[in-house]
């Protein structure tokens, strides 16, 4: 007799393996933007500083080749215009919203479907404040990144919401 595996885990609350590996993957993802986003706040200052200079000679050395294409020069004044404030403000908005997606990822680890709603919330938190605080080419790009990445695993983690439970 055969047994539908899917159906056994959803009744006996057993974690299947698809499940397992996008918790640990969303572990990983959210642990290295927790950290990332630390650094960011605490560096903003050196970042903004360093990007400015760093786009400015890019540009220069674009302009003394002729090469100026307008979409890229548009993501290098957008990345060079960074202001320490909005690194920070992004790097707060970023470090919430990767608590959120690890708190959702602990939960439906543990197979508690409230978990997919947090962690939702945290994606819908990082595709949107790019929007918000950079309104440029490079937050539309970032917010763009973060909608296939992010959604992504959303619908991954929706497939699985039949093995969770509420």
């Amino acid at each position: 007799m055969e047994t539908n595996t899917s159906d056994m885990s959803s009744r006996s609350g057993i974690r299947s393996d698809f499940l397992t590996i996008i918790c640990i993957l969303s572990f990983i993802g959210s642990g290295l933007g927790i950290v990332s986003d630390i650094r960011g706040y605490l560096g903003a200052e050196n970042t903004a500083a360093t990007a400015s200079e760093k786009m400015e000679k890019v540009q220069d050395k674009m302009d003394e080749q002729g090469r100026s294409s307008g979409f890229l020069m548009q993501i290098l004044t957008a990345a060079g215009k960074m202001s320490a404030a909005t690194i920070r403000k992004l790097s707060v908005i970023s470090l919430i919203a990767s608590l959120f997606t690890l708190t959702g990822a602990i939960m439906m680890w543990n197979l508690k479907k409230t978990g997919f709603y947090i962690y939702t919330l945290g994606i819908v938190i990082i595709i949107l404040s790019p929007l918000i605080f950079m309104d440029n080419i490079l937050g539309y790009l970032t917010a763009g990144f973060w909608f296939v990445f992010g959604g992504m695993f959303v619908v991954m983690y929706a497939a699985n919401l039949k093995h969770m439970n509420k």
